[in-house]
């Protein structure tokens, strides 16, 4: 796959090479066995032939571009020939960086070897055909190959150089930098001519590619991570981390240690736990980093951020080189925070409430509940969602019945425990002007939406209330029932987590 897209670009750029063209009745050397090439051991060959028309000019040119595509394409086996066994190596994952490489240095390759290219002409009067030579050395052909691979050793030693004299400064960024650029020079030419190429890195000649490979495993084997703040935090629901998780990115050089700047970090929340965070950071010109996460949306009594660098840095290079990263373990840094058992919690709440017949405006059952639960920690669900309960009759069946395989699937994923209610009130006696009574009654449960378990049943329960009016005394009624239900049913959740 990887061949048939770069070769067909080879053939492109041999298409457009040019040669001198020159026309000739006298039979030359090369034709005296026609339609047949001639026996010439060390050259790549090329005949093209085209019948004759009333446009000579267009016949050497057809014939012309004919005997080129031949030789490009003798060059183009040979080539193919040496990378074969490196193409196959290399291609592994994800190869377009690699591919459009390969294509720009064959065509490369092409351009100087197919430069000016002379082409012989012999025009066959007698058979209205004409023929167009094209001849190139072998030796001419690998010669181009050497300027290739001198042109590469050149420009190993400078990225080589510059990557060391980064490195010694503690640039790790930089340095690797420029051990990528000469490591992706060194494959590429390495595929293109099918063999290993060494030389003098300033401690004599050595094989490149492993010498850069090795650099660069070392380079980044060498990188560590601290944390400086923010582990081990306490965290709520719906709010952020307090603090940052801060830490610095180190690398060793030799008994010492130096920061490490502009390298990317990225930050994944472990499953179970979820999070709103910023993913990537930079490191500062010391090597500080700081994410903050801006809400915790779930978890457990322990949940993990993972730091790391990203890899994403390394694609292009990975592409070229793959087997690099099998030696190279890049460092991590967990961070923990903590969901105190009550906040990691969700209760549904419904209440249904009526005063003599009349719903209220501003619950009072339902409100006691509410702060009751606030008080303990304990996060209440969306009220669209309970409202989604009550429109759908759900919360009425489960509080009169017993199944409550229905509330448990409309709430799954969205709350732990449901708290369903239901109170009215009737007047009861006036026995003088101004005075009056009602009555207050009512049923209360917490139903473990897990396992469908109630954990409280009020059971029918009633206050008497009074006030100058009947609605008044039974507002009163539903007051002191709900401060008397809400704290039996907070006891109850709290007995859960003790």
């Amino acid at each position: 796959m990887l061949r048939r897209d770069w070769t067909g670009a080879f053939v492109l750029a041999v298409l457009l090479a040019c040669g001198n063209l020159s026309g000739q009745d006298k039979l030359p050397s090369w034709a005296k066995n026609l339609p047949n090439l001639p026996q010439r051991a060390g050259y790549y060959q090329g005949l093209g032939i085209a019948t004759t028309s009333n446009n000579l000019s267009d016949d050497q040119k057809r014939a012309s571009d004919d005997a080129r595509a031949q030789v490009a394409g003798q060059i183009r086996v040979s080539i193919s020939n040496k990378t074969e066994q490196t193409t196959k190596e290399i291609m592994r994952g994800d190869s377009s960086d690699l591919t459009k490489a390969i294509n720009e240095v064959t065509q490369s390759i092409t351009y100087q070897t197919l430069d000016n290219l002379p082409i012989d002409i012999y025009l066959d009067k007698a058979n209205n055909t004409l023929y167009a030579y094209a001849a190139i050395s072998i030796a001419e052909v690998e010669r181009q190959f050497d300027e290739r691979t001198k042109s590469t050793v050149a420009i190993a030693q400078k990225t080589f150089a510059a990557a060391e004299s980064f490195r010694k400064d503690g640039d790790v960024a930089s340095a690797f930098g420029q051990y990528r650029d000469g490591l992706k020079e060194i494959v590429l030419t390495e595929d293109i001519l099918g063999k290993k190429i060494s030389g003098d890195l300033g401690t004599g000649s050595m094989p490149l590619r492993a010498t850069f490979s090795s650099k660069i495993a070392s380079l980044l084997n060498g990188l560590s991570l601290s944390s400086l703040g923010g582990d081990n935090q306490k965290a709520q629901r719906n709010k952020p981390l307090q603090m940052s998780l801060s830490g610095q990115l180190m690398y060793k050089k030799g008994k010492e240690s130096a920061p490490v700047k502009n390298i990317q970090l990225r930050f994944n929340v472990l499953a179970p736990a979820s999070v709103d965070l910023d993913t990537l950071t930079t490191t500062d010109e010391a090597g500080f980093y700081a994410c903050t996460v801006h809400n915790v949306i779930s978890g457990e009594e322990k949940n993990t951020i993972q730091a790391s660098i990203d890899s994403a840095q390394f694609a292009s290079l990975r592409t070229f080189i793959p087997e690099i990263f099998e030696d190279i373990k890049l460092p991590t840094l967990q961070y923990s925070f903590g969901l105190a058992a009550k906040t990691n919690v969700v209760v549904a709440l419904q209440v249904f409430e009526t005063n003599l017949g009349n719903k209220l405006e501003e619950p009072i059952v339902n409100s006691e509940i509410e702060h009751s639960l606030s008080e303990g920690n304990y996060q209440l669900v969306d009220q669209s969602v309970a409202q989604d309960m009550a429109n759908s009759g759900i919360a009425r069946r489960a509080i009169d019945g017993s199944d409550y395989k229905d509330l448990m699937k409309s709430l799954a994923g969205k709350a732990d425990y449901a708290i369903l209610g239901r109170f009215s009130t009737e007047q009861r006696t006036a026995p003088i002007p101004g005075i009056c009574f009602s009555q207050a009654s009512g049923t209360a449960k917490l139903i473990d939406l897990k396992t469908g378990q109630v954990l409280y049943n009020s059971g029918d329960k009633s206050e008497k209330g009074s006030g100058n009016t009947f609605s008044l005394a039974g507002e009163k009624g539903l007051k002191t029932l709900g401060v008397s239900i809400s704290a039996d049913i907070r006891t109850a959740l709290d007995n859960v987590f003790k």
